[in-house]
């Protein structure tokens, strides 16, 4: 048997090595504790940057599209020579089919309808007239959108009336745009600001006193207001303007 002595150095030894093991056992969960905790507010951060980029990309997305509206160009904008190509292919095509209908049909008038500034919305009425044909304007209408266009022979009384006279082209220098953007700078603009509900029609033709080639630009609304304005096709200058109110009851 073990004298006392033995004994009590073989208990001792053996606490030594439990306590080392106790130790060992608590800086190994230490450590596995600290890098679950690293792993957690790895992928906390990583979930944050995400997040992060995720919003960065929305507000850079919303930002394009405020953008995009906000920049949006209307033909008040844009440049006149833009539209010369277009305006000439329409009324190549209206010549053409009013020359199907009459050899004699003589180009007296133009009417532009716009409800909306973007390009290519509006609606494009060509008058024709022929001497063989009293009392009746051969029109054709023409979308600007879609290019497609319908013929019709309207009394002169119930479009334009009937003291239209042939157009010679040449002194049709102001397209349509040109003319509106003019009307815009000299009141239009602040008509379209107080109407939402505002029509703009154009009309292209010879008027007194010295039967020059002129367009009228009048504005509208649903209350019965309107302003209108007179360009000379020619020459840009401005001629005259007016403003109607309706009467009260």
């Amino acid at each position: 048997m073990y004298d006392k002595k033995t004994i009590t150095i073989i208990i001792s030894m053996v606490v030594l090595v439990v306590l080392v093991f106790n130790l060992v056992l608590f800086l190994s969960n230490r450590k596995n504790n600290q890098n679950t905790s690293q792993k957690a507010t790895n992928t906390t951060t990583t979930v944050s940057n995400t997040s992060k980029e995720t919003s960065s990309q929305t507000q850079s997305q919303q930002g394009s599209e405020v953008k995009t509206t906000t920049t949006e160009e209307t033909i008040t904008q844009m440049s006149s020579d833009l539209f010369s190509s277009d305006a000439q292919a329409n009324l190549q095509l209206a010549q053409q089919k009013a020359a199907q209908w009459r050899e004699d049909a003589a180009f007296v008038a133009l009417q532009i309808k716009l409800t909306s500034l973007k390009p290519k919305q509006g609606v494009e009425t060509y008058v024709f007239d022929s001497p063989a044909v009293s009392g009746y304007h051969f029109l054709v209408t023409i979308s600007q959108q879609s290019q497609k266009y319908i013929r019709a022979l309207v009394p002169v009384e119930d479009y334009l009336g009937d003291s239209l006279l042939p157009i010679d082209l040449k002194y049709w220098q102001l397209n349509y745009v040109e003319a509106l953007q003019l009307a815009e700078k000299q009141g239009g603009s602040e008509f379209r600001k107080r109407h939402s509900d505002w029509m703009i029609e154009l009309t292209l033709r010879r008027e007194p006193p010295n039967n020059w080639l002129y367009w009228r630009i009048e504005y509208s609304s649903g209350t019965g207001d309107k302003w209108s304005i007179q360009v000379n096709s020619y020459s840009g200058e401005v001629v005259q303007n007016e403003s109607v109110s309706p009467a009260l009851p």
